[in-house]
């Protein structure tokens, strides 16, 4: 359904997240208004599969709010934090939202999105562990076509917001669910 890509700047030591702007059934296309990728509190998020998954993600519910849970100082302490922090509440948004489902006892959700938190890059995946990346990563059905533009990017040396723009223009020349206008945010402060 869809085709979000991350991106570490080392320069400026933040995270760039590109999405497109297709919704798909399955058997046609539309280019929709409401996006994909978005910034709530410190953190950049960038979801496929679902768009009722991004919708909880990006308002969730007022009790737990995901702009007030802050992330920690030390670059190392990510990975704990959002295993043991993040997605404990990303958890209780679904459930609250009636998102998240169990079978056999083991949770999990329709979807995975993309987390950036200062100069770090995230996937949260659909049985919700997390995988942390070094310099880029993409998820949805563009995914194959953005990580090998992006590859192409990284060591040709393009800027962020470019590489980001070819990946997910590369998708949407090959992938039938990915479609522009493509909305790349970053994180910089």
């Amino acid at each position: 359904m869809t085709a979000i890509a991350g991106w570490i700047d080392e320069e400026l030591k933040c995270v760039w997240m590109g999405a497109d702007s297709g919704g798909t059934d399955g058997h046609s296309i539309h280019s929709r208004v409401d996006r994909k990728v978005f910034s709530v509190g410190d953190y950049l998020i960038a979801g496929t599969g679902s768009y009722r998954m991004i919708q909880l993600l990006m308002y969730g519910d007022h009790s737990f709010n995901l702009s007030k849970l802050k992330p920690p100082r030390k670059k190392e302490d990510m990975h704990k934090f959002m295993v043991t922090k993040f997605v404990p509440l990303i958890r209780q948004i679904f459930a609250k939202g009636g998102f998240s489902s169990s079978t056999e006892g083991e949770e999990a959700f329709y979807g995975g999105f993309l987390v950036g938190i200062k100069d770090s890059l995230f996937c949260v995946e659909t049985d919700f562990h997390v995988g942390e990346y070094a310099r880029y990563v993409a998820g949805g059905s563009g995914h194959d076509f953005c990580m090998g533009a992006l590859s192409v990017c990284w060591d040709c040396g393009f800027p962020p917001e470019e590489a980001l723009e070819s990946a997910l223009n590369c998708a949407a020349l090959y992938c039938t669910s990915v479609q522009g206008p493509n909305i790349i945010i970053n994180n910089f402060k």
